[in-house]
């Protein structure tokens, strides 16, 4: 596990198991982009489809 992909898992809640690694890698990455700048006030939920 690489430095920055340990700090977003303990952000994301890693240890809980829920959603796919990869996903939340995603999920933040998308976050820290100007994409997301309308993005406000709501959970992005990120649990692998459970949820779906």
């Amino acid at each position: 596990m690489t430095d920055l992909s340990g700090r977003i898992a303990m952000i994301t809640g890693a240890a809980s198991g829920q959603g796919p690694a990869e996903a939340r890698l995603f999920a933040c990455a998308f976050l820290a982009l100007d994409d997301s700048s309308f993005v406000t006030g709501t959970e992005v939920v990120v649990d692998g489809g459970a949820n779906a």
